[in-house]
């Protein structure tokens, strides 16, 4: 693909805004956090429009927003690792924030769970030789309440069985975890290095891998398929879609992705390279695909 691709369109931010992750909202807009770089300390949620107009709304400068998600209320809900709080945005960009329990827990993914709560992952590790965190839970009032599970999950996601799964990253698993806390864990090859994680309308967990993507029934059974050779690189996060598939990006790499339920893999190089890293990806109610790039400061809509 070159520049000229008509599939894609590049919609750029102001410099250094480090946009992350992205979601679907209830307005039919995509909602992204922007948390900087090393270089200058941003921290915003905004909006983008189907057409590109996009809005930003300031957090406090203690704020460095990761993780964004639709709730149950029409408002957004994100995790604000540098605050160690979980936010509320609605959608005239009034936002409110929930203080977490426990010291030092650092929220990271997020997602609606099926009892009509947030939950989200705390990472509360002191060094990488002590890997630890919790899931846990808040309600709409801003009651938070949480399970640790003896590893650090990241990313997480409502499963079909009633049940919230997690990426245990450092100890290269994938977590179940029950609404009364029951964590079971079932690990994967090490040299998955599992990342992303997504409900798929099979029934079924999808996660992105080192190399690919894999597939995970509720009883933990693991199957891998590998991206085209040409485009290997470290794969982010995934999302199903309006298709019946599931797109996943390339945090290593500008690519964008798609694989069927039954495994058929299909990935299409952005540009000529300089859509690179990409780190978070939506899918909208017309069907396309919203990326970002915080290396570039982009927001990038791919029409499959």
């Amino acid at each position: 693909m070159d520049a000229g691709d008509p599939r894609i369109t590049r919609f750029p931010l102001a410099p250094h805004s480090g946009a992350w992750m992205i979601a679907a909202g209830p307005d039919g807009n995509l909602w992204f956090t922007e948390r900087g770089d090393t270089t200058f300390a941003v921290a915003r949620i905004a909006r983008i429009t189907l057409t590109g107009e996009i809005t930003e709304f300031s957090l406090p400068t203690s704020s460095q927003p990761w993780w964004i998600t639709a709730g149950p209320d029409d408002a957004m809900w994100f995790t604000d690792y540098g605050a160690q709080m979980i936010g509320r945005i609605a959608l005239d960009g009034t936002i409110q924030e929930f203080p977490l329990p426990t010291a030092n827990a650092r929220p990271v993914g997020i997602t609606l769970g099926n009892d009509g709560n947030l939950w989200f992952t705390e990472d509360t590790s002191t060094t990488n030789a002590n890997p630890m965190g919790n899931v846990a839970s808040i309600t709409l009032a801003g009651d938070v309440t949480e399970f640790p599970v003896g590893t650090t999950p990241s990313e997480i996601a409502a499963g079909p069985d009633g049940n919230i799964w997690y990426v245990a990253w450092y100890h290269t698993a994938i977590g179940r975890l029950t609404p009364t806390g029951q964590a079971t864990e079932f690990p994967l090859p090490q040299s998955s290095f599992p990342h992303g994680l997504a409900a798929g309308p099979d029934g079924a967990l999808w996660v992105t891998e080192a190399t690919g993507v894999g597939r995970l029934s509720i009883d933990g059974a693991h199957m891998a398929f590998a991206v085209p050779a040409s485009a290997v690189s470290e794969f982010g996060e995934i999302v199903a879609g309006n298709d019946g598939a599931l797109w996943f990006a390339s945090d290593g790499g500008g690519t964008v992705g798609r694989v069927t339920t039954d495994g058929t893999v299909s990935v299409v190089p952005l540009d000529d390279g300089s859509i690179s890293p990409v780190t978070g990806i939506a899918v909208a109610a017309d069907g396309s695909v919203w990326l970002t790039d915080g290396w570039n400061d982009l927001i990038v809509r791919f029409r499959p």
